[in-house]
């Protein structure tokens, strides 16, 4: 008798029994069914963060899917598959309408993703470049003049745009443990399943309010309208570009500690490792690619001011792309 409740069809291939890849991702999940404490909300939500990163938007501004074995860190189409199963296991199919809630990128329709045809036009590769996305008339002034508005990281945790709204003070996330079985599963006959035994629950803390500036860390399509922006700034060359904003803050706050990387997306129910707060996000925003810069007070602040500090001209190291040039 089966191991599990509904049994996976095997197809006998040359005399050899045979899975499809996404029946493999199943039986791999029934294996260790990691999400099987969740709440149904809890569940629900997992599904929405996921499928927010399955899909993406091609330069064509067509809904796309990314490929099984990408780039990314996460298998996006296994760890959905695994919910799709969950919810299965359950008794349950995918929830009425869910996809009204999910933050999805929008396709233009007309041949062409917002800033696709002016990057061609100018002969830009943002491949791997810094990219700011925001309002016209702020990065318009910041390439002109220099001057850059740094917020506090504490004012992610109200903003209206869903894409940034996030509290980037401290990060939630759990360690379930399980217990391997003693006999193994009637479909793979060297694997073994896993109960779940405990949940410990943890929380990454930052010690008090400090300052950000967030990036892209290359050039994504989808993100004009995820943050409501009609331009984006592309940093052509970042060593030039970060020695200004480093030494710009330095001039303003020169006791500051300053520190500059890319974001660490953590699975919030399969963590890899314990995160730095200051540099870790949830991986419901992975398909942005952040980049950030972050500097901390030498003690400790509950809340922090925005403030605006002085790059000088940015013209000798950064492109900008205004409203009517992505639209175009």
């Amino acid at each position: 008798m089966s191991s599990f409740a509904v049994p996976i069809p095997f197809e006998i291939v040359d005399g050899q029994k045979m899975l499809r890849r996404s029946d493999w991702w199943r039986l791999g999940y029934r294996v260790q069914r990691y999400m099987s404490y969740l709440s149904l909300d809890e569940l629900d939500e997992r599904n929405k963060d996921i499928f927010a990163n399955v899909s993406t938007l091609t330069p064509q501004g067509q809904i796309g899917f990314p490929p099984v074995k990408g780039d990314s860190i996460f298998p996006w189409m296994e760890l959905w598959t695994h919910v799709l199963e969950e919810y299965s296991l359950r008794g349950l199919g995918l929830p009425e309408g869910f996809i009204r809630d999910v933050q999805l990128p929008v396709p233009t329709g007309d041949g062409a993703a917002k800033g696709a045809r002016e990057l061609q036009r100018r002969g830009l590769d943002p491949e791997g470049k810094l990219i700011k996305f925001g309002k016209e008339e702020h990065l318009r002034d910041a390439f002109k003049t220099g001057r850059w508005r740094i917020a506090p990281a504490s004012s992610y945790r109200g903003d209206s745009c869903r894409a940034r709204q996030d509290s980037e003070l401290e990060l939630a996330y759990r360690v379930p443990r399980f217990q391997r079985h003693s006999s193994a599963t009637d479909e793979l006959d060297d694997r073994y399943p896993d109960s779940f035994v405990a949940l410990q629950d943890f929380q990454a803390k930052a010690s008090g309010d400090y300052y950000a500036a967030c990036f892209a860390r290359t050039f994504i399509h989808r993100l004009f309208d995820d943050f409501s922006a009609n331009s984006c700034l592309i940093v052509m060359d970042e060593k030039i570009f970060t020695q200004k904003m480093l030494n710009a803050f330095a001039a303003f706050r020169p006791q500051w500690s300053a520190l500059c990387r890319k974001v660490d997306y953590v699975d919030p129910i399969l963590p890899k490792n314990h995160p730095d707060v200051y540099f870790a996000k949830h991986f419901r925003y992975t398909y942005q690619e952040e980049f950030r810069f972050v500097w901390m007070p030498p003690q400790a602040s509950s809340v922090l001011p925005p403030v605006f500090i002085d790059l000088g001209s940015l013209s000798d190291c950064c492109e900008l792309l205004t409203e009517d040039q992505i639209n175009s």
